[in-house]
Formats: structure tokens, C-alpha cells, sequence
């Protein structure tokens, strides 16, 4: 299962849910559901989303006020989960990383 899947349900996406705590909304905070995925180059440098090359000063930051002022953003969000997520979450990502991280895998993150 990936672990977006667990994310998912009749709220919408959620953040947190790796964490066994009930849902709530949080109408006063601010996210960019929406916005483009950053890449990491192999070194670790970011890659700004209208960007092709890696750019090495860039920080996270830099692109969550990217992702606002180019509209992604909205106000309003959920967090939590509901009961097991949290177990299918943590079982999914461990088990993802293991294999990935496996000597000789040929898995990519």
C-alpha cells in the first residue's frame, strides 16, 4: 500500500497521519495541497519546480513561498488519523525503506 493511500479518505488528505491521534480540522492554517513536487538531486540539492537544475542554496522554505504566491495555497486543514493508520503507515514506510536501502537494490526511492 503506498502511504499516500492512507492519507486518502472521505476528508481529503491529511497531515499527521503517521501519528494515532483523532482528526480535527485546523481552519486558520495554511497549505499548498495542490503545489508541484520538489525533486532532490542525487547530492541532496533541491530542484525549484519550474527548474530543471539542481540548485543548492534552495531550502524548504523557498519553496512553500513559492508555492503560495504561485496560488497553490489554501487555508484550512486536517490532521490525524483514524484508528490504524498510524500501524499501516509506519509498517508501509519502514518496510519501503528496508528495501530500498537494501545493499544492492536496485528499488529507487
Amino acid at each position: 500500500m503506498a502511504a499516500g493511500a492512507v492519507a486518502q479518505g472521505d476528508c481529503g488528505a491529511r497531515h499527521s497521519f503517521d501519528r494515532d491521534t483523532p482528526i480535527e480540522n485546523i481552519p486558520e492554517a495554511r497549505v499548498s495541497p495542490a503545489a508541484p513536487a520538489t525533486y532532490m538531486a542525487d547530492d541532496g540539492a533541491m530542484i525549484h519546480p519550474p527548474a530543471e537544475a539542481p540548485d543548492a542554496s534552495l531550502v524548504d522554505r523557498d519553496i512553500m513561498v513559492y508555492a503560495l504566491k504561485a496560488g497553490f495555497g489554501k487555508i484550512g486543514a486536517h490532521i490525524g488519523s483514524r484508528p490504524g493508520e498510524a500501524d499501516i503507515f509506519r509498517e508501509d514506510m519502514v518496510s519501503f525503506w528496508q528495501r530500498v536501502l537494501r545493499p544492492g537494490s536496485r528499488e529507487t526511492a
